[in-house]
């Protein structure tokens, strides 16, 4: 589901995407 993917992309910029991404990149 888009919607899906685009609430956890937005939850992910609130801060937990900051480790998150740090850990993938």
């Amino acid at each position: 589901m888009l919607i899906c993917q685009f609430i956890i992309q937005l939850c992910a910029l609130q801060g937990v995407g900051l480790g998150y991404l740090t850990v993938r990149y």
